[in-house]
Parts: structure tokens; sequence; C-alpha cells
């Protein structure tokens, strides 16, 4: 508490407005959405509020409350084309270690959309995601510049019925001036049996000199079943295969070797009631980009095979799957090649009543030993409640076992009032540790709703797979908050 006292001693207000385009995104819709006599423009509000009571010290305080408080406005000035821009102001926002009153543009776009086209100029906006068979060479989580909320500004293009063509197009600009570009077109052939399809990426980290990331990729997609009439027997058995190419050249002005990646996977495959997909993959040293989610997941080669089995008459679903990657670059401290080895079983059944249950054991293996893992789930809902409870015995029989339960409730008390709880614990041989989060929720009003909390919600958010808790060192228990929230919306 000394320091938190501390740090608010320090504490300045500022006002800024956020994103490069915010301001001309202002000025322009305002005048856009107001020059036009036709124009449908809407203006709606939201405030929030919290203020929390920490008893984690064993004496109970009072922490700053928090404001919230936005604006949106919505203009249509022609039928095809939309403004939209959201406006805020917050109180008690930490950064650097002070604590911050800032009143900001949060976001905008203007969006024009055609009979085959929309375009949208966007500042502040998460307008990445892409649709990318196999590879996964671009992510929108890694193009947002995220920091509380996305903070960087683009152009995006969509387009689709050109000729049975269907494509998606973005440039996007950080804070920091690094750029980035992609692009994905894709066109079924042979009433969709077959589609073709290609994606481009482009991340520019330095624009003095020769920095950058680029990856081109190329995808098919066959339906062997229709095609191969001896197939159709198993399903339209599906096959698809992606093969990419890093294609940057230099990064940070050393030149770099080129680097392939492929994957191709086989699915849609039945035989009786037996539901299987088989896949292998292939990825050479720095294959993935930095626009990507899987940078330095590579480097390996490996094949992935999965069967399901729906027990006739019985609602009984039986699945089996294992993974073997195997590194042929990188070795270990003992000069072996890496090798991670995947192997799952599981049930899931459906009873009368609402009720399910789910039982799994993963055995996984690597170069450093063998960890099984079992997992056991039973549920039910009807109208009244939905509950979860949870069972999983981590890293069997090793030094590093333990236990984990968890529990989940969610109760209508009345139509106003609802209640939510996760309980958890988590025992190991030397200690047992626990965690709570309840959660009272009045609905009562029609342009809002209040909220009572107690204990950290990110502890459990995953209940007993959530590793952040669920660990064999950690000496995370019941954290003593309680959070009171109003939101409103007009």
């Amino acid at each position: 508490m000394a320091d938190k006292k501390s740090l608010m001693k320090k504490s300045v207000t500022k006002s800024c407005l956020k994103g490069l385009g915010a301001c001309t995104l202002l000025g322009f819709l305002l005048a856009f959405g107001h020059a036009q006599l036709h124009a449908a423009s809407i203006l709606e509000g939201y405030y929030e509020t919290e203020t929390e009571l920490n008893g984690q010290d064993r004496s109970w305080g009072v922490s700053n409350p928090r404001h919230y408080f936005e604006l949106k406005y919505i203009t249509t000035p022609w039928p095809d084309v939309e403004g939209f821009l959201r406006m805020s102001a917050e109180s008690n926002r930490w950064r650097y270690e002070e604590r911050y009153n800032v009143a900001f543009a949060n976001e905008g776009h203007v969006r024009y959309r055609g009979k085959n086209v929309e375009a949208v100029l966007f500042s502040q906006q998460n307008r990445f995601w892409f649709s990318e068979p196999l590879l996964e060479i671009v992510h929108p989580d890694r193009v947002k510049d995220d920091d509380w909320g996305p903070r960087a500004q683009g152009l995006r293009l969509d387009f689709w019925g050109l000729n049975k063509t269907t494509g998606v197009g973005f440039y996007s600009q950080k804070r920091n001036g690094q750029d980035a570009a992609a692009f994905r077109v894709y066109r079924p052939f042979a009433r969709n049996r077959i589609i073709l399809g290609s994606t481009f990426v482009n991340q520019n980290f330095d624009t003095l000199g020769r920095s950058y990331d680029r990856v081109a990729a190329a995808d098919i997609e066959l339906a062997m079943g229709d095609l191969v009439p001896f197939l159709s027997r198993f399903g339209r058995v599906t096959w698809v295969t992606e093969v990419g190419r890093n294609i940057s050249g230099w990064v940070d002005d050393v030149y770099q070797p080129l680097t392939t990646g492929l994957k191709t996977e086989l699915r849609d495959v039945s035989v009786g009631d037996f539901y299987n997909i088989f896949s292998y993959q292939y990825y050479e040293t720095n294959f993935y980009t930095g626009l990507s989610n899987r940078e330095g997941d590579d480097d390996y080669k490996g094949y992935y095979v999965e069967t399901n089995y729906r027990i006739p008459t019985k609602a009984i679903n039986l699945k089996a799957s294992r993974y073997s990657y195997h590194a042929f670059r990188n070795r270990d401290s003992a000069g072996r090649l890496w090798e991670r080895v995947q192997t799952l079983g599981e049930i899931y059944v459906e009873f009368l009543r609402g009720f399910t249950a789910k039982a799994e054991y993963r055995h996984y293996r690597d170069n450093n030993g063998t960890y099984p893992n079992f997992f056991l789930e039973i549920s039910g809902e009807n109208r009244l409640a939905e509950i979860r409870t949870q069972l999983r015995i981590k890293d069997i029989d090793t030094r590093y076992q333990l236990e984990a339960y968890g529990f989940e409730m969610n109760v209508n008390l009345t139509e106003q009032w609802k209640f939510y709880s996760r309980v958890m614990n988590v025992n190991v041989p030397t200690q047992s540790r626990n965690t709570v989060f309840l959660q009272l929720r009045y609905l009562g009003w029609s342009n809002g709703e209040a909220f009572v909390e107690f204990g950290n919600p990110w502890h459990s958010d995953n209940l007993v797979n959530d590793d952040d808790f669920v660990q064999w060192d950690s000496n995370t228990d019941v954290e003593r908050y309680v959070k009171l929230f109003l939101k409103l919306y007009y």
C-alpha cells in the first residue's frame, strides 16, 4: 500500500489525442455528416465507474475510483458510405508508474461498401483478420500494435464475386513508423471441387535500411471424393496443401537465406463411423516472421493423426490423436535432435437432462522427459443454472505431479439478478493453494448494469487448464479484492 500511495503522489493529468489519423477523421466526419441533409447520424454514449476495496495487506483500503466515459458518432451520408468515430476520457490509468487522466480519440473509420467491394480507411481498429488455410503466416495480434487496445491505422480492401474471385488486402502502420501489408486471393474451380489461393505478406522494420520480413505462399484445396469416383465412398476427402517461401532476403542489413514452409492435410475422411484427419508439416529455420503468432515455431518436421468414432445410436464420441515433431537442425545440450511426441485419448458423453462428461488422457514426451496428464469434466445446464466441475492431474508419476480441482457456476437468481462463481484448488505435496472469483450482477435497468466482484478473475479464467495458476512452483493464492462496477448506456 505504501508503494501505491507514493505512486499516487506522482500522478499527473494529461490530455492527448491518440492515433495519427484520428483528428483528420473527426473533422472529416463532422463536416461530412452534417453537409448532407439526408444523412442519418447517431450519437451514443457509455459511462463506466469502478472502485476497489483492497484487503491484501489484512487491513482493507479503498483505491481511487476509475471513471471511463465515451461517445460514439455514426453517420451515413450516402447509402454506401459509413463514418464512425469513438472518443473517450479515462481517469486512473497507470503508465510508467504514474497515474494519468487522459482524453483521446479511440478509433474511427470511413467505410464504403459496393456490390462487390468494401474499402475501409481506419485508425486504431483491429481490421487485420485473415483467413488462410494452413500456414498462418499473418495474425492480427501481431499487426494491430496493441496498447490497451489496437493502435495501428491503415486501409483494408475486401472484394468478392469478381469472376468468382475473392480477395482481401490491408496496409497498416504502427506508431513507431513500422508498416505492414498483406494480400490474399482465392478462386474456386470445377463447382468448388478445386480452390486455388495465394497469400503475400510484407513488414518493413526500417525505411532507411534493408530490414524487412516477406513471405509468399500458394495453396490448393481438392475435394478428392468428388473428383475421383472411387474415393466418394470415404466422404468428401478434402486434401489441402499450402507451400510458403520466406523471401525476405535482408533483415537488419544482413542477408538471410531463403527458407521454406509446407503443410499438407487430408480431412473429411470417413470409414464407417470413423472420421479421420492426417497432416504433415515441414518448416525450415526462420521461416515464420514477426507477422505470425508462430514466430519461432519452426525448424522442425512432423505429422499429426486424429481419429473420431461416434458410437451408433449413442451420444458418445471417442477421439484419439497423435502428433510427432522432430527438429532437424536444433540440438539439445547433449547433442540430440529435439523431439516432441504427444498422444491423446478422449471420450465425450451426453446424458439426459442437459448433462455432459468428458475425460481425456494426454501423454507428452520431449527430450526433458515424459509428462502424462489426466482431465475430467462434468457439466450441466438448465433454465436456472449452468455448472461445470473439473479435475486435472498434471505430470503424473513425476516429481512435479499436482492435482487441480475447479468449479464454475452461473445462476439466474431472478430475471434481474445473476450470480457467477469460480473456485479452484491446487494440491502439491508441500502445499495447497486456492483461488476464488465471485460476481453478483444486476440487470434491472434498461440502459445499465451493476456488478460486485470478489477475487482475481485471471487466476481461473480457463479453470484447471489455466497454467498461470496451475503450476508446481506458483505461490498465488486467494486475492482479497472487492470491486464495484456501474455501466450506463445512452
